[in-house]
């Protein structure tokens, strides 16, 4: 008791504890819940919803307060809400919201059975199907090996060029290099090629695959001097090259050229509509009066089929009305001497088909057509365009040569006019088409069975090797044949598209039949599909007009074919000892942006892990971990002190002087002083442990290494700014706390000043209020600037600048790697990339026999040997 104070400060006490009386005051003040809405002040057990409709849900002495806030808050204010699932979900509506998902990024026909089974990619202004959920590259390789692998590449932009043989000829020549060997020769029609484009200054920017759908050259019979070109662009370099080919033909319309460069944009986007306007609108623009008036027959009577009463809507002209359909929508410029250049983007499906059973799935699924004409008058005119086109003896008997080339297993190119697929579908799912055992006899293909009974059927009676021919010589179709095909007239692919039946009728018909899952025969109501099909390398390329791509899709996944993505394709590029496309050009605009994506995608993978995950990229004498530095790479190799100051090259230049290369491959140095500022194209190969990933630097070994044939271990360097990171994070940790206080201060000032007007029954002092609020949330700003500050400080102090790469490690570095992975096909890591002309000269001169180097990846101390080859 002698430990207590005499008296009690009443001053001072109530001083400390004002805060927790004017909590009291608060709560026990007659204004009940302060800072609550009405109708939160009712238990929590006893709200509900319906409030909002029925102020008599809420207690007596609650009511005029909510009136008084619901008037405040505008009144009877119809919410807005969702429509229905119902809604959503009827047909018209889905069709509506298919077409307004493509605003901005280009769907491929089969996006919607992709986005069901595959991670979907945004690339170069398309959703693209990256890979599959279910499996990964081991499961698409046993297809590629033993049955057959498919993809759907119909993001490749479909350019056509008309005019003089000569014109053309020496215009598309202008636009590439002899040096290179892939230039627009006047090769046979059909035969597809590669070209490799510059621009006028001679900066490299892609390349293209193309075939002469007809050229005067070889058409002796022809009296016009009049030739056609199908170039196909892929679309990363779409823009560049559009630009060069209307400069190089001297483009003289304005048609379409108002409207975005960018040609992977969707139609509504290039006519420059806005995604609001509504659907009436849209119509009226996409299918002006004009359209209709050059289109044929056919077409006018398919677009004007919506309007008519009597007649459903067309699911299949629906979903067209965002495409180059028909074909004069398409962008179409003209130029010198009358040369056509049209865009048919979107117009032309293209699925890649390899594997020694991609053959004998495509007799499966492209079964020629009965072209006969036939007393029997079909009731839909419009499906009939064969009749008229077969009418005439010639075409008959190309059809016929075609037909027959087609059953004996040529390797050729095919122009083919053949049945609705969705006929032919099997009962269910089924494996691929086994080889056969034995040497059979050939019959036709053209049988009563069902389609499951008739792949059974071929692949007992087609003799064909499994495994796919090496391509070879000039194809032996004819070039009447070829020329002649349905496939290239655009008023015909028009007429297959916009006169394509619905599913819902072919599972209607299906449906009647007698017996389930016989075959369903149509007759002349069935529609016929003039198809291309082109040979490559390890398969086959099937081109289907537009429109039909989904409904040959899912007939050739039903027969076989394992789907694959973009990476699975860029695995399967890998297996053939090829880098992936955009790989090959780190000098072109197009090599250069994917680079710097996935250096994105990497880097932003690394920060995301916490610190002591990371790896240290300073102490293992990475300089550049995430993104090949070629220009300092070459610097680096001017001069033989690489730490002497030089300028940084403007830009980078690959060798591609086939010429050079072969002098190259066996030694010949003579009379590269010019070039050694260049790349060079290589491929590695890892010889025994290890392996090779993106960014994976190239050494040149020493004399010792290469006595011992075991890689060196690099050295655990020093971080130099390791003691300046760990300072600024403490600064960095000081400074926040700092801030957190100071904001705390302000929110409790802020806190307190209410209780009390709220305490003491004083009016509050808004504007001092209006202060306190200002300065938190200023400071709020500060602490996120500082955050913001210190994350690219901290990434910078991570990696750190740099102006050399050459000696940066133990071993001399003179290349890196930009793609690379395990090949099944080797059984070892497979690897390519880029190396300094200088620095290989260099390494050649103390290579052995089996043209060894050192690779290391960024995250190890390891050097590993790998073979290294000049592709």
């Amino acid at each position: 008791m002698d430990d207590l104070p005499k008296d009690i400060q009443i001053g001072p006490f109530l001083k400390s504890r004002v805060k927790e009386l004017s909590g009291l005051a608060y709560v026990v003040s007659s204004d009940l819940k302060h800072g609550k809405l009405a109708s939160q002040q009712v238990p929590r057990h006893m709200r509900r919803r319906a409030v909002s409709h029925d102020v008599r849900r809420l207690p007596r002495r609650l009511r005029d307060k909510y009136l008084k806030e619901k008037n405040q808050g505008g009144g009877n204010v119809p919410a807005s809400k969702r429509p229905s699932r119902r809604h959503r979900r009827r047909p018209g509506n889905l069709l509506k919201e298919y077409n307004r998902r493509q605003m901005k990024k280009f769907w491929l026909e089969t996006h919607i059975w992709h986005a069901k089974r595959f991670h979907i990619l945004e690339k170069w202004g398309y959703k693209i199907p990256g890979y599959p959920n279910d499996k990964g590259w081991r499961a698409c390789y046993r297809g590629s090996k033993s049955s057959a692998l498919v993809f759907d590449v119909s993001y490749l932009n479909l350019i056509q060029v008309q005019g003089k043989s000569d014109v053309l000829g020496s215009t598309l020549n202008s636009l590439t290099q002899n040096k290179t060997g892939k230039t627009f020769d006047a090769s046979s029609a059909g035969k597809e090629e590669t070209a490799l484009v510059f621009t006028a200054s001679g900066k490299v920017i892609g390349e293209v695959t193309y075939f002469w759908v007809s050229h005067s050259q070889v058409e002796h019979d022809k009296k016009e001097d009049n030739s056609t070109i199908w170039i196909f662009v892929h679309p990363a370099f779409i823009q560049q090259i559009m630009a060069e080919l209307k400069l190089a033909f001297k483009v003289l319309d304005t048609e379409f050229m108002n409207a975005s460069e960018d040609s992977n944009e969707p139609l509504l986007k290039k006519l420059k509509l806005d995604p609001e306007t509504s659907d009436e609108a849209k119509t009226k623009v996409l299918n002006p009066p004009s359209l209709l008036s050059e289109c044929s027959e056919i077409n006018e009577k398919s677009l004007n089929m919506e309007k008519s009463v009597n007649m459903k809507k067309n699911v299949n002209l629906e979903k067209m009305s965002t495409r180059n359909i028909p074909a004069n929508r398409a962008p179409s410029y003209h130029g010198l001497e009358g040369t056509t250049i049209t865009d048919f983007q979107g117009t032309v499906n293209r699925f890649r088909l390899v594997g020694p059973k991609s053959a004998e799935i495509l007799r499966s699924v492209c079964v020629p057509a009965d072209v006969e004409s036939s007393e029997l008058v079909s009731e839909k005119k419009d499906l009939t365009w064969w009749r008229d086109h077969y009418s005439s003896d010639k075409n008959k008997v190309n059809f016929k040569s075609e037909t027959e080339s087609f059953k004996s297993g040529n390797n050729a190119n095919i122009a083919l006019t053949v049945r609705d697929p969705r006929l032919l579908l099997p009962i269910k799912k089924c494996p691929a088409i086994k080889s056969p055992s034995s040497s059979p006899t050939k019959t036709s293909i053209m049988t009563s069975k069902p389609a499951s009974l008739e792949a059974e059927a071929a692949s007992k009676t087609i003799a064909t090797d499994p495994k796919v021919p090496e391509p070879g010589g000039v194809p032996t179709i004819t070039q009447n044949l070829w020329l002649e095909s349905p496939f290239f007239s655009a008023s015909i692919r028009d007429a297959v598209t916009l006169s394509k039946c619905s599913d819902a009728e072919i599972n209607k018909h299906r449906s009647n039949l007698l017996i389930p899952g016989s075959r369903l025969t149509l007759g002349v109501d069935e529609s016929r599909v003039p198809v291309l099909i082109l040979k490559q390398d390890t398969g086959y390329d099937l081109l289907v007009p537009a429109g039909w791509g989904m409904s040959f899709w899912q007939c050739l996944v039903f027969n076989g074919c394992r789907a694959g993505g973009d990476k699975e394709l860029q695995q399967h590029t890998i297996e053939q000892g090829k880098p992936p496309l955009l790989h090959r050009y780190p000098d072109a605009l197009a090599g250069q942006q994917e680079l710097e994506n996935i250096a994105k995608s990497t880097k932003a993978h690394h920060f995301a892990l916490p610190p002591n995950k990371r790896v240290n990229f300073a102490k293992l004498g990475i300089a550049s971990p995430f993104q090949p530095p070629w220009t300092v790479l070459v610097k680096d190799w001017r001069t033989d002190n690489s730490l002497q100051p030089s300028q940084l090259p403007e830009a980078v230049h690959v060798l591609r002087d086939e010429d050079v290369l072969k002098r190259l491959r066996v030694g010949d140095v003579k009379g590269l002083e010019v070039l050694l500022d260049h790349l060079v194209a290589v491929k590695l190969r890892i010889e025994g442990k290890g392996k090779l990933g993106e960014n994976t630097i190239i050494c040149i070994p020493s004399p010792q290494d290469l006595e011992v044939l075991e890689g060196p271990t690099e050295r655990i360097q020093e971080d130099s700014m390791e003691k300046e990171r760990k300072e600024t994070r403490e600064n960095h940790q000081l400074t926040k706390k700092r801030l957190k206080r100071q904001w705390k201060k302000l929110k409790d000032k802020e806190v307190l000043l209410k209780t009390q007007s709220s305490a003491l029954g004083k009016p509050l002092d808004q504007e001092r209020l209006n202060l306190i609020a200002s300065n938190r949330n200023i400071v709020k700003q500060i602490r996120e600037q500082k955050n913001a500050e210190f994350s690219a400080r901290n990434e910078e102090l991570w990696i750190g600048d740099f102006n050399t790469v050459r000696n940066s490690c133990k071993r001399e570095i003179f290349g890196f790697i930009t793609a690379a992975n395990m090949s099944y096909t080797i059984g070892g890591y497979l690897g390519f990339g880029f190396v300094s002309l200088r620095g290989l000269l260099k390494w050649k001169e103390i290579s052995n026999s089996k043209s060894l180097v050192l690779t290391r990846e960024t995250s190890s101390t390891q050097y590993r040997f790998s073979s290294l080859t000049i592709l």
